[in-house]
């Protein structure tokens, strides 16, 4: 479990420094087994903007770029990425940037002749779990407010962060969730304690779906669903949002995927967003909340999941259902076509 501080800090009152409050939590059972510190992966780096930009004599693959990272100094940086180009604003790792993850220094150095003041960094070299065609663009990323010229990126890339990393036992549910640990710290710091007050205006009913056995639900369990309409599966998150669950350790997708991981980060409790159009299209009929059920998993049964993955079930495997056809794992992943 992974628990950004900055997020604790805004529910608990907390002046203790992050490593005594690590070795409180570890005191009280809640194993701290490392302390990240994010702004390691891009001290020194800074905004820059390419002023210029031609083929390196020596090497076809490679460009020499002229980067401007104040209103007062331009320096040359040789680039091999295939989309840089002249007129963006990049990250830039100056010389004496530590880059932790992936273990890099950054030095002038001198390539095929020609001398090389830093690097231009994409997102994953930065620890950004992406995949990376090449080097950030800044006016490529749609919610990312452009900063001026030699601006530290850590605040911009929500990187001025300490994460502490926890082992949750068994026995200690209520720590799967960033509520959970905020109260175990305020019941430690004897601080006060500041949850968001949730204001449900919603009606429920109880809805008794067609699909659904009895071994699979136990008396005290409970699934609800709720049909949201309107909603562009397009949209990005707010950087707010995405930034938290990136230091969380969960990867951004769109803002429907980011709310839900976002609440099951701190409330701890599971949530999982289904399309309603390829629901009926799967199933080819329509799909309303009595359509759903869960059932367990008939033993050798495939389910295709999220991550790509076919997966051979166990009977006792907990699934959610649309008309009978498996569409999640219960609290664990979703399948791919829905």
């Amino acid at each position: 479990m992974k628990v950004p501080y900055s997020w604790l800090k805004e529910l608990v009152e907390i002046t203790t420094p992050i490593d005594a409050l690590s070795e409180s939590l570890s005191i009280a059972g809640f194993e701290v087994e490392s302390i990240e510190d994010y702004t390691k992966r891009a001290e020194g780096v800074v905004i820059g903007y390419i002023d210029d930009i031609e083929k390196h004599p020596q090497a076809d693959k490679l460009n020499i770029c002229q980067v401007r990272i104040n209103d007062n100094e331009i320096t040359q940086i040789v680039c091999g990425a295939k989309n840089v180009r002249k007129g963006v604003h990049v990250f830039v790792a100056t010389p004496g940037s530590y880059l932790s993850s992936i273990d890099l220094t950054i030095k002038s150095t001198d390539l095929r002749g020609v001398k090389s003041n830093g690097m231009i960094c994409s997102f994953s070299e930065l620890g950004f779990d992406v995949v990376s065609t090449g080097i950030a663009i800044l006016e490529e990323e749609n919610n990312i407010k452009i900063p001026k010229i030699g601006t530290p990126v850590l605040n911009l890339l929500g990187l001025n962060e300490q994460v502490l990393d926890m082992a949750i036992t068994a026995n200690r549910p209520d720590g799967m969730s960033v509520f959970g640990i905020a109260r175990e710290v305020s019941a430690l710091t004897e601080k006060t304690l500041h949850l968001p007050i949730i204001i449900n205006s919603q009606t429920t009913k109880i809805f008794k779906p067609k699909y659904i056995k009895n071994e699979a639900l136990s008396e005290f369990g409970l699934y609800t669903i709720t049909i949201i309409e309107g909603v562009d599966g397009n949209t990005k998150s707010p950087k707010w949002i995405s930034e938290r669950i990136i230091n969380a350790g969960v990867k951004s997708i769109n803002a429907v995927v980011d709310t839900t991981n976002y609440i099951m980060l701190e409330q701890g409790q599971p949530l999982h967003a289904f399309d309603l159009d390829r629901l009926e299209e799967i199933t080819n009929k329509l799909v309303n909340e009595k359509s759903f059920g869960i059932r367990n998993a008939k033993a050798g049964e495939s389910f295709e999941a999220l991550d790509k993955e076919i997966y051979k079930l166990k009977d006792d495997v907990t699934l959610i259902t649309c008309h009978d056809i498996p569409i999640a794992v219960a609290g664990v992943i979703g399948s791919l076509e829905s």
